[in-house]
């Protein structure tokens, strides 16, 4: 089977493409998407394909790398398809977020396609790595100790990203592009043994094909397909688990019951906590063996409070028998509110709304629930608006004739330091009103002498 046939077959057996897919190629003007490229071509009108070309200039080669883009973009536009391309400060964000530079330019370039593919409405967007990328990035995540998971490798499609060239070795696609006299450009960075991923590539698995034979890309590739397979299995077991034990679940924050956790294997366990982090926003590529089993042994052993703090401003607190993990949110964005509207708090998942009323519509209606309070409209001072806490802010709590800050507050009503800049509060002119979910300040209360009602509520999103 020729080259073609054998990409035809690939994207046929893992259902890569259909009839009428929009595909963005990713194209960095190296020979591997070059190919790519030129095989999307030749299949384009046999499945009536809508294609555009997008590139990503790092900004970390200087003139090598805009001679990249020029190159790509006069391909793509040379052929009549679309293109895009975003110039990115890797470095400068990298070292913001602490991340490796490799880690920063994959968030942004993912980032790019993602936003890419929705403003498009495009369907995939197709990326060049191949078999021997296949093998590096399993022994890579080997090294890691990521685990089952990491041992799978890349999957052939996850969501709208697709790799159609994981069954071809890079020597197939050399040899292709040889034969269909393709013009690409060298990336110099791929020698660069101070980048662990090619320190694995000419050391590691060049020695591996020199010494047992270059059939051990494959067989590499192979098993990888088995550990996803595996994978799969206990993904599906680990979920029917987590219904379970948790017995809490918001946008940032999880907690599960201990007792209920600890009757399944350990690798229903692991997969959960790994399945846990993800769901708040810790992306699978930093979950490692010994982040999981860390906190395994805070389950098992920890001390009540006990803490472990991951990446991501997330955190692991244990309790009696329980743990929460929690995501420490930003502090809440300042918005001025109207009465009669909603407004959304993405930040926190909530919504705000408050309507004024009769006093008589709620007599006797009071309620318990922490989210809804009552308040003497005509105590108010207008505009209103919500915003997180200050350093020195006060109020005086229902009940209690004095000022108390917000600081001893939170001390005496347990709120843990990382999650009260995420308590949003309540303003009237220059006053706290409402510490939501908490208490209201005393002299915004209902009374007998009051006559008109403001009702003021948050729910989830």
């Amino acid at each position: 089977m020729d080259f073609f046939n054998k990409f035809h077959h690939y994207v046929d057996e893992n259902n890569l493409i259909v009839r009428q897919d929009k595909v963005l190629i990713a194209v960095s003007g190296g020979i591997d998407s070059i190919v790519l490229l030129d095989l999307f071509l030749q299949i384009r009108s046999e499945l009536n394909l809508v294609l555009s070309g997008v590139h990503v200039n790092h900004g970390l080669r200087g003139k090598q790398a805009d001679r990249d883009e020029i190159f790509v973009r006069n391909s793509i536009r040379n052929i009549g398809l679309p293109f895009y391309s975003l110039k990115m400060d890797v470095k400068g964000y990298s070292k913001r977020k602490k991340l490796s530079v490799e880690e920063g330019g994959r968030k942004l370039r993912f980032d790019f396609f993602n936003t890419l593919l929705k403003r498009l409405s495009y369907d995939k967007i197709a990326l060049a790595h191949h078999a021997h990328d296949q093998a590096e990035t399993i022994i890579m995540n080997l090294a890691r100790g990521s685990g089952i998971r990491g041992m799978g490798g890349m999957h052939p499609q996850r969501n709208k990203i697709i790799h159609p060239l994981l069954f071809a070795s890079k020597e197939e696609i050399v040899s292709y592009a040889h034969h269909r006299n393709l013009c690409h450009v060298e990336d110099h960075t791929n020698r660069d043994k101070t980048i662990l991923r090619n320190r694995i590539r000419w050391d590691i698995v060049r020695s591996m094909e020199e010494s047992i034979g270059s059939y051990i890309i494959h067989s590499i590739s192979h098993t990888g397909k088995v550990m996803r397979e595996v994978q799969a299995f206990i993904d599906f077991e680990s979920q029917k688990a987590l219904k379970k034990v948790i017995e809490h679940r918001s946008q940032n924050e999880i907690i599960l019951d201990i007792v209920k956790f600890l009757k399944y294997f350990k690798i229903v366990q692991k997969n959960m906590l790994i399945q846990i982090l993800n769901e708040i926003d810790y992306p699978n590529r930093y979950v490692r063996s010994l982040e999981i089993e860390t906190i395994l042994r805070l389950i098992e052993k920890g001390r009540k409070g006990s803490v472990y703090c991951l990446k991501n401003d997330l955190m692991a607190i244990k309790q009696n028998n329980w743990i929460s993990f929690t995501k420490m949110g930003p502090p809440v964005k300042e918005i001025k509110v109207k009465v009669g509207q909603e407004y959304d708090i993405p930040d926190l998942g909530m919504r705000f709304h408050a309507e004024c009323i009769k006093k008589e519509m709620e007599m006797g209606m009071f309620t318990n629930n922490r989210w809804i309070e009552y308040l003497d409209y005509d105590t108010l001072t207008m505009p209103l608006k919500i915003r997180s806490w200050n350093h020195g802010d006060w109020f005086i709590p229902l009940g209690m004739s004095g000022r108390k800050k917000l600081h001893d507050f939170f001390i005496d009503a347990k709120v843990p330091k990382y999650k009260r800049a995420s308590v949003p509060l309540l303003i009237g002119g220059e006053n706290i009103v409402w510490i939501i979910g908490y208490r209201i300040d005393d002299q915004f209360k209902v009374t007998d002498q009051t006559t008109r009602i403001l009702k003021v509520m948050m729910t989830q999103i």
